[in-house]
């Protein structure tokens, strides 16, 4: 059996259906599949001519065209999660495809990954090359819910920090309930090929025996994420001295309520920590959602300390709370009495 027919059968056996989807110049045509003949004369039909994809994961129930006249899937019809797809990006020129020696630090980046996961109780996953860099596929059967989406997010965000450098990104926006996903068997045609950078066709191992992550395993891995992005996550206490912002004793900023009247605020969290939208929000490739938790607010530690603010979505990289201070421009609206400085 080809490569590309193993793959679609174990794609329609777990998601029962499918969307193809075809990106041409900028254009997108897809459609909904469960009849695998179809679905691979399709593939086959456009691949040599355009980017294909399938969407990882099993739609609500809904009826399948078997024909390229469909919309794009979104996450709300998502009704289960059956791949966990983790993707070790090449770092490259852009717009150019990944060299050879690329190629193999996202490979050797993505068998230490899953050699860590192994010890964490995660079976063998599908072994990936789409043409630019390397994955680890997983299988699973997990509700798409709100809770899962958080779970996710806590995980990718810690191991970004763990996988990615100067040579290697892990790409942590690849979680979504209705992520499309390079086909295997099919040519990776996205940049122009070039001696040094040419097209490749995207290729994949699967375990003889492709077991799933169990849910325990899942949520104590999160879990563990979850500790040490408390850690991490909480920035060092700002000296008032070192910036120029306002009037305002921003240990006594009451940061809740500054969220709230810009219309941010979600929700409390355990911690001293408080879910909100990100003030950038608009610049993310991903939208967490109303009870997404990607971007947090935390209550100071000591009285002499500021509130603080951290994002994890990669264009947010190095923001903290005076950052917002400096696109709000209003925070000492919210501060409890202006600064006082010591004297010397």
């Amino acid at each position: 059996m080809s490569t590309l027919r193993r793959y679609l059968a174990h794609a329609l056996h777990d998601a029962g259906r499918v969307e193809l989807r075809q990106i041409e110049a900028g254009h997108t045509r897809s459609g909904i599949y469960d009849n695998i003949v179809a679905l691979e004369d399709a593939v086959v039909a456009i691949a040599d001519v355009s980017t294909v994809y399938t969407t990882l994961n099993a739609p609500k129930l809904r009826q399948a065209e078997n024909a390229m006249t469909g919309k794009a899937l979104t996450d709300a019809e998502i009704g289960h999660v059956v791949r966990l797809p983790f993707d070790f990006d090449t770092v490259r020129p852009a717009g150019v495809n990944a060299n050879a020696a690329e190629i193999d630090a996202a490979e050797a980046r993505r068998d230490r990954f899953v050699a860590t996961m192994r010890t964490e109780g995660f079976p063998m996953p599908l072994l990936g090359m789409s043409g630019n860099g390397a994955h680890a596929v997983y299988r699973c059967r997990l509700p798409a819910s709100d809770m899962l989406r958080d779970l996710l997010a806590t995980m990718y965000t810690t191991l970004k920090s763990d996988y990615s450098d100067e040579r290697v990104l892990f790409d942590t926006t690849v979680r979504n309930f209705s992520r499309i996903w390079r086909i295997y068997g099919t040519e990776n045609r996205k940049y122009p090929a070039t001696s040094e950078r040419p097209h490749r066709v995207a290729q994949c191992v699967i375990p003889g025996h492709w077991e799933c992550v169990s849910p325990q395993a899942l949520v104590r891995f999160a879990n563990l994420c979850a500790k040490r992005n408390e850690r991490a996550e909480r920035p060092a206490p700002v000296p008032r001295d070192n910036v120029n912002l306002g009037a305002g004793d921003y240990a006594t900023l009451d940061a809740v309520r500054w969220f709230a009247a810009h219309g941010h605020y979600k929700r409390p969290m355990p911690g001293g920590k408080h879910a909100v939208f990100c003030p950038w929000a608009d610049e993310h490739t991903t939208d967490s959602g109303p009870m997404g938790s990607d971007t947090v607010i935390f209550d100071p530690e000591h009285a002499e300390q500021w509130p603080a603010f951290h994002c994890s979505h990669a264009h947010c990289d190095g923001r903290g709370i005076t950052a917002v201070m400096a696109l709000w421009r209003d925070a000492d609206e919210y501060c409890a009495r202006e600064f006082q400085r010591r004297a010397q």
